[in-house]
């Protein structure tokens, strides 16, 4: 090897370092970073769906089995913020149940605050 070869490695190294650093806190956010169709797609179904219609949208996706369908799932719910009632909670504590995924976990727990800070009632669920 020579030693042009080993500078280019060492600098292909260095570059990488660099670049994974933004990504290492949360796997949600490398896909925000990574795949910007995610957010587009979320907006889309935002726009087109009430919050109540897009529970049957979240399940399909949910149920897909495919983990950037469940990412995008729940991003999407994110943007639902302002509509978010008793309801949503209900639906979002079954799906939390059955999820492994720290992450996933993470993010419908940042959705399940923002209930309860509209209904103080559900604090004690």
């Amino acid at each position: 090897m020579t030693l042009k070869t080993k500078q280019l490695q060492k600098l292909d190294n260095r570059q990488f370092a660099q670049d994974i650093k933004q990504f290492i806190t949360s796997n949600h956010e490398f896909y925000e970073t990574k795949v910007p169709e995610l957010k587009t797609l979320a907006k889309r179904l935002h726009k087109e769906n009430t919050l109540k219609q897009f529970y049957r949208v979240f399940n399909k996706l949910w149920n897909s089995g495919y983990e950037k369908e469940k990412t995008l799932a729940i991003h999407t719910l994110h943007l639902y913020k302002k509509d978010f009632n008793t309801q949503t909670y209900k639906f979002l504590k079954l799906k939390l149940k059955k999820l492994k995924d720290p992450d996933k976990i993470k993010n419908i727990n940042r959705i399940l605050i923002q209930i309860t800070k509209k209904h103080p009632e559900l604090k004690k669920d």
